[in-house]
């Protein structure tokens, strides 16, 4: 895909702003991605779809989905390569018709009295993933956890590695999105505690929202170092919580 950046946005250590991207006529939505089995289409050949339509979705007690990125008519079935680099089966779109999200306001649900089963639910129909080592649904990932009395989440607000800037950017660029989604995953896991592990450069603009958030459970912060590495690995994460008092219940979803 190709787009245009206005130079004077880009910040020589983290992105300054998202841009729009033109798109290609046809996507391979593929329906297995890392650590998931291939899901069965809910879709048929010729089928009109909007962006955001389930096209594809697993059986059984645990729910995953994929959703089409595009609008279009769905051409045929086929093979691809997946971001693993397995070949998979994936529906072909053809872009056609027009996108109903680009421009409109995002559409705010209280999630704030939703039970636990039905969090996991709408995570697993709206195709969360977790992405910190490789893409798992995030759904199934949590209903495999044990019965714990006490967890804790930890939130690691920039990156694994010096070299990369896209957790950075996400969480200074977007951080009420992402303290609200913390708000929901400690829901959907009934944690008893959020634990926010700050850059010691984070902008006390971002502190401030991720500090006054209205979260279901005790929230945490801690700062570290994001220019040494390794800083937001694992081990460094369970390390630098377990140092600030988290303690050893701690919910390791990796």
């Amino acid at each position: 895909m190709t787009g245009v950046i206005d130079n004077s946005l880009i910040d020589t250590s983290v992105f300054a702003d998202s841009v729009s991207a033109f798109l290609p006529n046809t996507a391979y939505v593929a329906f297995s991605q890392d650590g998931m089995r291939p899901l069965a289409a809910c879709v048929s050949p010729g089928d009109q779809v909007s962006e955001g339509d389930v096209i594809a979705r697993s059986s059984g007690p645990t729910v995953t989905a994929v959703h089409t990125p595009i609008p279009g008519r769905v051409e045929s079935f086929t093979t691809c390569l997946a971001p693993n680099g397995k070949k998979t089966l994936a529906a072909k779109i053809r872009l056609s018709g027009v996108f109903s999200y680009l421009g409109k306001p995002a559409q705010k649900e209280d999630l704030g009295g939703v039970k636990r089963s039905k969090l996991q639910v709408i995570l697993a129909e709206r195709g969360v993933l977790n992405t910190f080592l490789r893409p798992v649904a995030l759904s199934s990932q949590i209903a495999a956890l044990p019965p714990r009395r006490r967890c804790i989440i930890a939130v690691r607000l920039f990156d694994n590695d010096p070299s990369q800037r896209t957790d950075s950017f996400i969480a200074e660029r977007y951080a009420p999105e992402v303290a609200e989604g913390a708000a929901i995953l400690a829901g959907a896991l009934n944690a008893g505690g959020v634990a926010f592990l700050f850059d010691k450069k984070t902008s006390p603009r971002s502190r401030r929202i991720y500090t006054a958030f209205d979260y279901p459970c005790a929230g945490a912060f801690c700062s570290a170092d994001a220019r040494k590495y390794p800083a937001g690995t694992m081990g460094e994460i369970l390390k630098t919580v377990r140092e600030s008092g988290g303690g050893p219940a701690f919910a390791s979803i990796s």
